[in-house]
């Protein structure tokens, strides 16, 4: 089904017009950043890290050549296009939907407090002071939920009963049995970006706990069918050959790391979840891929607590890897009129999507009423396969 035609889309067209936009950058929005790069290549991560800095470079030689001004692709700016679209259209009163990367330039719209904005609905969220926004944190918070989630499964708690464990064993397993796929070696951050992408969704979570215990039994086989199936990135980072890669480089070059390196950044996760120092890769990976990428520096104050008196609705998903719901009470605490819900068994993307989009709805619609949420006590938790995992691989084909 297509965005615009939607469960979403149709509830809220109920009572509003509904406005979609391509953020700078991305679509056909402008500046259009076009390079033409070779792939990464290479066998061993060393190597790939310095085919991947040579793209990066390469690329952003090619952009700046091109005359771009790559200073227009920020948040600050991306949340400030709202209002320019709202008064474009001749809206007196809008209200704005944001989840995942758009949290940012939401909240940096809501401080600014636009004439017109009247509410926000936030999913997934992530505000701009979370302690937890990176890797390594994220990842750690994320598991200790998996876990929580498996052990009320009697059956799931008795085969796993500690997949941090499990994890740090197969962690183990790939340093003395290496492992090639693709025409690369395999390393612990590539296992540990699989596992991430499988829980990001809640269709292919219930595989996570076996796609560990594949790992930690170190069979070869279906780990090959796995990794292939799902090939990790190198060093999070986008590729160049992506028409997206330029735009999304910028942006996380700029603000990912929040005026930090991402070595600190990674460390400070390191320091939670030290079973987790091997998914890091070389600590400065990124770093140099954005020295090599010469981006922006990030907009003033962009990562302030969140502030703003306008009624929001604040949704996390409580398995969600790269978010977690302690980022939804964070972003509560400086706003004065926000709702926070959790939704149980749900990860960053699916679930039970139609309880969420009534919410929304009726939210948007009316701010000041008092909202129904009994939906979300009828959300489940989701069964944790116990077999089935290389049938669900050949599906992934």
């Amino acid at each position: 089904m297509s965005t615009l035609d939607s469960v979403a889309t149709r509830l809220s067209r109920r009572t509003h017009d509904v406005i979609f936009f391509d953020y700078r950058g991305v679509g056909q929005s402008e500046p259009r950043m076009v390079c033409h790069v070779d792939p990464v290549t290479g066998i061993a991560i060393a190597d790939r890290l310095a085919s991947k800095i040579a793209q990066y470079g390469a690329c952003r030689r090619q952009i700046a050549a091109s005359g771009v001004d790559m200073r227009a692709v920020n948040s600050r700016d991306n949340g400030l296009d709202v209002a320019d679209i709202a008064r474009a259209m001749g809206y007196k009163h809008y209200a704005i939907r944001a989840g995942s990367y758009s949290n940012l330039p939401a909240f940096d719209l809501m401080r600014t407090r636009p004439d017109g904005l009247y509410a926000a609905a936030i999913d997934t969220v992530s505000p701009p002071n979370s302690p937890l926004d990176n890797f390594i944190s994220a990842f750690g918070d994320g598991m200790e939920r998996w876990q929580r989630a498996c052990d009320l499964q009697p059956a799931c708690k008795a085969r796993f009963p500690d997949l941090a464990a499990m994890l740090g064993t197969a962690f183990d397993r790939l340093e003395r049995q290496p492992l090639v796929v693709s025409g690369r070696h395999m390393t612990a951050p590539d296992i540990a970006a699989a596992i991430f992408d499988l829980g990001f969704d809640s269709e292919t979570l219930p595989f996570v706990p076996l796609a560990i215990e594949a790992a930690a039994k170190g069979d070869a086989a279906l780990l090959v069918k796995w990794l292939a199936a799902m090939p990790p990135g190198d060093f999070t980072m986008p590729d160049m050959t992506d028409p997206l890669g330029p735009t999304h480089a910028t942006l996380v070059c700029a603000e990912g790391s929040k005026g930090h390196s991402y070595r600190s950044l990674l460390q400070e996760g390191m320091a939670r979840y030290p079973y987790l120092a091997r998914a890091a890769g070389p600590l400065s990976a990124v770093d140099r891929l954005c020295t090599a990428w010469r981006g922006n520096k990030p907009p003033a104050n962009l990562f302030d607590a969140p502030a703003g008196d306008i009624p929001v609705l604040l949704l996390s998903a409580a398995l969600d890897p790269s978010r977690s719901p302690a980022d939804g009470r964070l972003a509560a605490r400086t706003l004065s009129h926000a709702t926070v819900l959790e939704l149980p068994g749900r990860t960053h993307l699916g679930g039970d999507a139609d309880c969420q989009y009534h919410i929304e709805a009726a939210f948007l619609a009316d701010p000041a009423q008092p909202l129904d949420h009994g939906c979300v006590e009828a959300m489940d938790d989701p069964v944790f396969a116990l077999e089935g995992f290389e049938p669900f691989l050949d599906g992934l084909k």
